[in-house]
């Protein structure tokens, strides 16, 4: 260092020792070579920036210190070692844990009591036992499975096939039935492509791992069966419920998600639901979803294993029922084995999609292909859905008459399924639940005797069944896990009739009439009749005591019967309806206004009072037959009778009753007449006077109707003129709108030839005229002569122009001064400028990448391919240049300097792209965005800094061209072989050099020093000189 420096450090009046040692180290550093550019650098750079100084002081004591530190190990685990007798005692008290729960006593007995099929699953179904059943648990709906037609078809086709591929769909599996399969159900959803897959169950449980990965978002429904919870545990995804069929719920969750992914990296992110849900019944609102998908940029997964076949006009499933366009669904997944009575399952979605599950899904890669009979019996079953929409039509109707049969008449289930769903789930009533506090064990018991009953009927049912909890799960999982409720489960066919069904349903339950109900008709019938005949035999005085006496003890006997009956089912253990009524009905808090629970309620209660009439019945008619016998076997005694009873005037004297009826209705008839008659005069003048009332009414209303039509015509004509007055002003404030940034964008494509703001505004101005050109009013602006052009001779060729110039400067890049000297070296105003054009070109190819509608993220696919193809250029020619120079030794310097321009045009490029923002784009959205320029091109090109990519890339390519140098012997290899270590040191300089950055750039020095880029110059020096030898 200089006088000046020690002079300072002696007014600092430090202790002499101090100063003779700091003068000795001063004289002894100016020694050595290159201190001075060391000194001039320390104090340059302190000068400009003190802080500086100071952090490169501590990283290099953080350096020394790490490199002299003692090396010690990272793992800390500190076992203690067993003897041999200590591991055998161990070995011999361990006890494994089972690979599955001990069967329950339930789950036993329902096992031994499964029903097994003999023959073909029709709608009448012959069991092992011999015994022939109303089959109402099969989802054989249209009765596809017996179809002759369709089982001919299958017969030819393994007679042509075979029985199975024997092979997956990629290696040889793949034949044309399934090609037909795929492209009839692609064409029926109308969608365009679909995939077939060998199982049901493993189609949505491998789409969903095929497409998301770990760090990926899924928001499902909570009430999703098990394929697809198996496919989310497989994708290892983060995954997000909410409530079922909760939309509210659904987009707070899809709020939190999206809020909590700003800033973040991009994520794929999937909403998960079900068309109809197997274990719930009911039909996702799929038009909320598909707003929800496109205001949050979420994708959307559509299980229709169950609702394809069955719901909508042609069976296409919940897009066709709830009118939503196929296409606005990215995944549809559907089940070939249900209502088509086929095998397997499908996925439909766009090209590149189902292209990629070829490759990607691991059930229809590594698992035999669909046999072709059943390939073919789905395609045939598809056709039949279109062609034949009656039987669509027939299913509704037999869930109609089913459901009638079920759901209205019991009063301890009901149906929670949609009404349009063939397989009903009847669940307990809650308020039967929640009376006898039954758990879901007892539910399930209590259902299992139902379809038990129901089997003994002649009808077979099933109950809706859920996977047992995994062995080891805590109480915490299974608070967790979501678990639907105990259901019976019918499935309705059209394979049989209206009264079928209705027969079915009744005996599926045991809904059949109480006997008590006909035995009351009967037996009142027989009272009238009874009654009448005692009534005949009075008029011709033949009434005998002993007549009526047995008649009155017979029917007094049947009234007894059905009094007990009546009794025991109102007040007894097993029936308790009038405890029920009393509970439920009479003093609860019964619904108003018009609504289906205020109906419930009033036939509740009109059957209710119905069982009390009924017991009133019976015992008035109970009564009355004892004093009847009572009267009769007084008659019969011949005692004397009190004829001053009105029965006893009926019995003995009817005569006189009728004869006096007689006189008094012949009295007073003409008073009657009379009044009658004048009373229907009355009645028709008010008749005439309400005609003339309603006449006028009548032709008031017909002006009144004509006055509204015309004003309404006027009406809608002044909105026509108005609407077209309206489309006239936009389109000429839109003429005009493009006339003005034509003009800007001619004026600013002549300035942004030399400046980085006129490429900007530039590029803003031609996203201006594509907004307006992609407007509503586009096909109109596209009619008008001079928009038509303008854009074909001024916007379009000024947009090539400003393309072009973009791309021209970024190819023309350069700011390292080593390839250049003399007067011809750049200045730091050249420098600038250059700088200031490339950043101006970037944004502008930034800005003027095309934005795909609908995708969830944006590329700048234009900046991406110009600073690529800036950076194969010098590879390109850096390879052709070095492989050259080896040939050549006398050249390897002046080519090592070019390539290490190179790549100091490439730092340069790298800091300039990170310290540059991305500039607002009006058509996407802010989340987006790149936070700078770099980022997208390294994630383009999977790379973590532009010269590790360039060094790493040019050894890989160089790596042959020295072998071949070699394997040609000669002169070139020998020069070059006895070259060697200045060879190594020349190219280890080379990237040294070229690894700092030009300057003006502020990487003028590799970020670690004597480390950063160690590891690309030893790669560089091995691709060269490993294949020299020794």
């Amino acid at each position: 260092m200089n006088s000046s420096y020690l002079s300072s450090i002696q007014d600092t009046q430090l202790p002499s020792t101090a100063v003779r040692f700091v003068d000795t180290a001063v004289s002894s550093f100016q020694r050595i070579p290159g201190s001075s550019i060391v000194i001039r650098y320390i104090k340059s750079s302190h000068q400009n920036d003190p802080v500086r100084t100071a952090v490169e002081l501590f990283l290099f004591i953080f350096a020394v210190r790490y490199l002299l530190a003692q090396s010690y190990s990272t793992n800390r685990n500190k076992t203690i070692p067993l003897t041999e007798d200590e591991i055998d005692d161990l070995v011999e008290d361990w006890t494994p844990e089972p690979l599955a729960s001990e069967e329950t006593e339930f789950e036993r007995q329902s096992n031994e009591r499964l029903p097994v099929i003999v023959g073909p699953s029709g709608p009448k179904t012959k069991l092992s036992n011999g015994k022939t059943v109303t089959n109402l648990a099969s989802y054989n709906h249209y009765n596809f499975a017996t179809n002759p037609e369709l089982t001919q078809k299958a017969i030819n086709t393994v007679r042509t096939y075979g029985v199975g591929p024997c092979s997956p769909p990629g290696f040889y599996g793949t034949q044309d039935v399934h090609m037909k399969s795929e492209a009839d159900i692609a064409a029926h959803l109308g969608v365009p492509a679909c995939i077939i897959y060998a199982q049901s169950f493993s189609t949505i449980s491998s789409v969903i791992p095929a497409f998301s990965k770990r760090g990926d978002i899924i928001v499902a429904d909570k009430a999703v069966n098990y394929p697809i919870r198996k496919g989310l545990q497989i994708s290892r995804s983060t995954v997000r419920w909410y409530e079922h069929n909760d939309m509210e719920d659904l987009e707070r969750v899809l709020q939190k998600v999206v809020k909590e992914g700003r800033g973040k990296p991009l994520t794929r992110r999937f909403i998960v639901t079900e068309g109809l849900f197997e274990n719930v019944g009911d039909m996702a609102d799929l038009p909320k979803l598909v707003e929800f998908k496109t205001k949050y940029k979420f994708r959307i997964i559509l299980d229709e294993t169950w609702s394809y076949g069955v719901l909508g006009p042609s069976g296409r499933g919940l897009t066709e029922h709830q009118n939503v366009d196929a296409m606005n669904v990215d995944f549809i997944i559907g089940g070939l084995a249900g209502a088509l009575s086929s095998g397997g399952g499908f996925c439909a979605a766009s090209q590149e999609i189902v292209e990629h599950q070829r490759i990607s899904a691991a059930a229809y890669t590594y698992s035999a292909a669909l046999p072709a009979l059943l390939a073919t019996t789905a395609s045939e079953t598809v056709t039949m859905l279109q062609e034949q929409p009656q039987i669509i039509e027939s299913l509704r109707e037999n869930i109609k008459g089913m459901r009638a049969q079920l759901d209205p008449r019991s009063d301890w289930v009901r149906c929670q399924s949609s009404v349009e769903a063939p397989v009903m789930l009847l669940v307990l009533k809650d308020e039967h639940v929640q009376a006898r506090n039954l758990s879901i064990e007892e539910q399930e018991s209590l259902l299992q005797d139902c379809v038990e009953e129901a089997l003994a009927n002649g009808v077979l049912i099933t109950r809706l069944k859920a996977m047992p909890p995994a062995l080891g799960a805590t109480p915490k999982d299974l608070i967790k896990e979501w678990k639907p409720k105990p259901a019976l489960k019918v499935c309705v066919t059209t394979g049989l009739n209206k009264r079928e069904i209705e027969k079915a349903g009744i005996n599926a339950l045991g809904l059949g009439i109480p006997w008590i109900i006909p035995f009351g008709i009967a037996v009142g019938g027989l009272t009238v009749i009874f009654i009448l005949v005692m009534l005949a035999l009075i008029s011709q005085r033949r009434l005998l005591p002993g007549v009526v006496i047995l008649g009155s003890f017979i029917l007094l006997v049947l009234y007894a019967t059905g009094l007990i009956e009546t009794a025991i089912q109102l007040f007894g253990p097993q029936g308790n309806v009038n405890g029920n009524c009393t509970r439920y009905i009479l003093t609860s808090n019964h619904p108003t206004g018009l609504s289906i629970n205020t109906l419930a309620w009033l036939e509740q209660q009109t059957i209710c009072q119905a069982w009390q009439a009924a017991f009133a019945f019976w015992i008035i008619g109970a009564v009355f037959l004892v004093w009847m016998i009572i009267l009769g076997s007084i008659v019969a005694r011949d005692s004397p009778l009190d004829l001053s009873t009105p029965l006893s005037r009926v019995l003995f004297d009817v005569q006189e009753v009728d004869t006096r009826i007689d006189t008094l209705a012949t009295q007073h008839a003409d008073a009657i007449i009379g009044h009658t008659a004048s009373l229907a005069k009355a009645s028709g003048r008010v008749l005439e006077e309400l005609e003339e009332r309603v006449k006028e009414l009548q032709e008031s209303y017909g002006r009144l109707e004509r006055e509204v039509g015309e004003r309404h015509e006027q009406a809608e004509q002044v909105r026509l003129a108005a609407e077209r007055m309206s489309r006239t002003l936009r389109l000429g404030r839109s003429v005009q709108r493009v006339l003005g940034l034509g003009r800007q964008l001619q004026g600013f494509v002549e300035q942004g030839k030399g400046s980085e703001r006129g490429m900007v505004q530039a590029a803003n101005t031609v996203l201006q005229l594509r907004d307006v050109f992609a407007a509503g009013d586009a096909k109109e602006l596209g009619r008008v002569q001079v928009v038509s052009t303008l854009r074909n001779e001024i916007i379009t060729p000024a947009e090539r122009t400003l393309l072009a110039s973009a791309q021209q400067v970024v190819r023309e890049f350069s700011m390292s001064v080593l390839a250049v000297s003399g007067p011809t070296a750049p200045t730091y105003r050249d420098s600038e400028a250059t700088k200031a054009r490339t950043v101006g070109a970037v944004q502008a190819l930034w800005l003027l990448s095309p934005v795909k509608v609908g995708s969830s993220g944006f590329t700048p696919t234009l900046q991406l391919t110009a600073l690529s193809s800036y950076l194969q250029t010098a590879l390109t020619a850096s390879l052709a240049s070095l492989t050259r120079a080896l040939a050549t030794l006398p050249t390897l310097d002046r080519t090592l300097q070019e390539i290490a321009s190179r790549c100091q045009n490439i730092i340069a490029l790298e800091s300039l792209l990170s310290s540059t923002q991305s500039p607002a784009h009006a058509s996407i959205p802010s989340d987006a965005e790149a936070s700078n320029l770099l980022d997208p091109l390294l994630r383009h090109l999977d790379t973590s800094s532009l010269p590790s990519y360039f060094w790493r890339s040019l050894a890989s390519q160089l790596s042959g061209r020295v072998q071949e140098i070699m394997s040609k012997g000669g002169v070139s290899a020998r020069t070059l072989r006895s070259n060697r270590d200045r060879v190594r040191e020349a190219i280890r300089e080379c990237v040294e050099t070229g690894s700092r950055g030009p300057a003006g750039t502020g990487k003028e020095v590799s970020e670690l020093p004597g480390k950063g880029w160690e590891r690309e110059a030893a790669v560089m020096v091995a691709v060269v000189v490993g294949p020299l030898g020794r």
